[in-house]
């Protein structure tokens, strides 16, 4: 059921969301890895809404247009009592980095009750391995858990069911009716 949810039926991306939302009462910071297109963004908010006190705050912002020492924090007080999710881990500007080291040794989140997840389109290796992109004390405290969600193109029998799901959210969108799926599908 929890894989239907999420418009997922490969095997691999089960494990995956198993793995999520097992994590979903704890307070640990989730680092989700993957290309663009795997579902972070969409895993980052079925974690926030299985959570056991629905209509906290979520809050999803980009790194790369981050800019300031301050900006993590303030986005941290955006999300009290709920969930921030930031995309872009490795495209965060240096100041916004040390930012957001200084809050995290400061346990802001904590205090504030915020879960942390990030995201990234880079591999844990690819992290861990090049100090420049991330620093590894501040990876150390955004990856208390890792979750690498695998590429589309190595779980096909996800593509047509995640292209009605991007179907049905732009219809809704456009304040339109789903469509159904065709019957030679």
């Amino acid at each position: 059921q929890r894989c239907e949810d999420l418009r997922a039926s490969s095997l691999e991306v089960c494990h995956v969301l198993d793995a999520a939302l097992t994590e979903v009462e704890t307070s640990s910071s989730l680092l989700l890895c993957g290309e663009p297109g795997t579902g972070k963004s969409t895993l980052a908010r079925a974690i926030h809404a299985a959570h056991r006190y629905p209509g906290r705050p979520f809050v999803h912002s980009f790194l790369g247009a981050a800019s300031g020492t301050g900006w993590f924090a303030e986005r941290i007080h955006d999300a009290q009592r709920g969930t921030l999710f930031l995309h872009g881990l490795s495209l965060a500007p240096s100041d916004v980095r040390h930012g957001m080291l200084t809050a995290l040794d400061r346990g802001l989140h904590e205090d504030l009750q915020v879960r942390v997840i990030t995201a990234s389109t880079r591999s844990i290796g690819e992290l861990t391995s090049n100090p420049s992109l991330v620093a590894s004390d501040l990876l150390g405290r955004l990856s208390q858990v890792v979750l690498e969600l695998p590429p589309l193109r190595r779980r096909g029998e996800d593509i047509v069911p995640a292209f009605e799901a991007a179907l049905a959210r732009e219809a809704l969108r456009l304040g339109r009716e789903p469509f159904g799926r065709p019957s030679s599908l």
